[in-house]
């Protein structure tokens, strides 16, 4: 489970957790694990509008996330995040 807030209600991945979120992954890959989960509050992807078009969440805030840890998934075998009720 990785933190996708910051104390201003927004999309934010520390750098520390960033960190943390690496070694913990790369220790989980070399104990021999069968599947990589990682869970999270808010999307990394997101496609439903939400209840306004303007949908901050997911034309913005996913955005955000992306570009802070996607790359890190590239192991991962499944990233659950529900902030928007809609799995995908």
């Amino acid at each position: 489970m990785f933190d996708t807030e910051s104390v201003l209600d927004v999309a934010d991945v520390s750098a520390n957790n960033s960190a943390w979120l690496v070694e913990d992954l790369g220790a989980a890959a070399l104990g021999g694990r069968k599947w990589l989960i990682a869970t999270a509050h808010r999307p990394l992807y997101c496609t439903n509008g939400g209840y306004k078009s303007s949908n901050k969440d997911c034309k913005g805030m996913a955005d955000i996330l992306r570009a802070q840890v996607e790359h890190i998934f590239s192991a991962v075998d499944l990233v659950l995040a529900s902030h928007m009720h809609g799995y995908e």
